[in-house]
């Protein structure tokens, strides 16, 4: 005889539990690679050194020694010479010019607080009165390739004048420039000569600066000098140019 044991009798009465579908977990989205990431310092940036040079514009002094800082830089400095540039430190320094031999009394003086650029200091006179002007000129020659020019008119009774270039049709370079002011302006470089005539006149020829070639990434600067009267005008040109060591102390 057969006994049929129930089914469900089999459970032990265990609850069997029910395994639910597996579920799939969906993974991170993948971390695209990437170079690491450069944090380069980007270089310095260097200050504006500062220059410094002196030009002699007074005829009614023939001849002056210079002193910065107590110490005499330059001796015997003649009217119509232009220094080259020379670097000095950051900060204050007292000029003083003398007669070329005197040590005592100053005929005029000026702190300067440098702080980068370029300086030119000029002994000019304006009346009877000995003054040192200070002029700061623009850095750089604008686009590749260009020559910076910068003109001064130190001639006490001239008035405003022009620089005309006679070859190129009396080109105006630069014009109504007034005295004890400076301009500067860049151009193309190409052969020039220059007369200096009263603003909107085309002559006479108050001075002239003898035809030259200017460089390009070079600078030149034209100082127009004197006075109607004694040597009359003049005008100087020269390249602007550093020449370190040439402002340090002298015997």
């Amino acid at each position: 005889m057969r006994i049929l044991v129930p089914l469900f009798s089999l459970s032990l009465g265990l609850a069997v539990a029910q395994t639910p579908p597996a579920t799939t977990t969906p993974s991170p989205a993948a971390t695209p690679l990437r170079a690491p990431s450069s944090t380069a310092t980007p270089a310095p940036t260097l200050p504006t050194p500062t220059l410094l040079r002196f030009a002699a514009a007074s005829p009614e002094l023939p001849s002056a020694d210079v002193y910065i800082d107590g110490k005499k830089v330059l001796g015997a400095l003649a009217y119509t010479h232009v220094t080259p540039y020379d670097e000095l430190p950051f900060g204050k320094h007292t000029v003083l010019v003398r007669r070329h031999g005197e040590t005592t009394t100053a005929l005029v003086g000026k702190v300067l607080n440098l702080s980068g650029g370029r300086y030119t200091l000029a002994l000019l006179t304006l009346g009877k009165t000995l003054k040192l002007g200070v002029f700061i000129l623009p850095e750089g020659t604008g686009a590749a390739g260009n020559t910076r020019m910068s003109f001064f008119n130190f001639a006490q009774d001239a008035g405003k004048v022009d620089l005309l270039e006679p070859d190129y049709k009396n080109a105006r370079v630069k014009a109504a420039l007034s005295f004890d002011k400076a301009a500067t302006r860049t151009f193309a470089p190409l052969p020039l000569r220059l007369n200096v005539v009263s603003s909107g006149k085309i002559d006479p020829a108050l001075a002239q600066v003898a035809r030259f070639v200017p460089l390009p990434e070079h600078a030149y600067s034209v100082f127009v000098l004197g006075h109607s009267g004694g040597s009359g005008f003049q005008a100087v040109q020269v390249e602007d140019r550093l020449e370190r060591g040439s402002l340090s102390a002298k015997p």
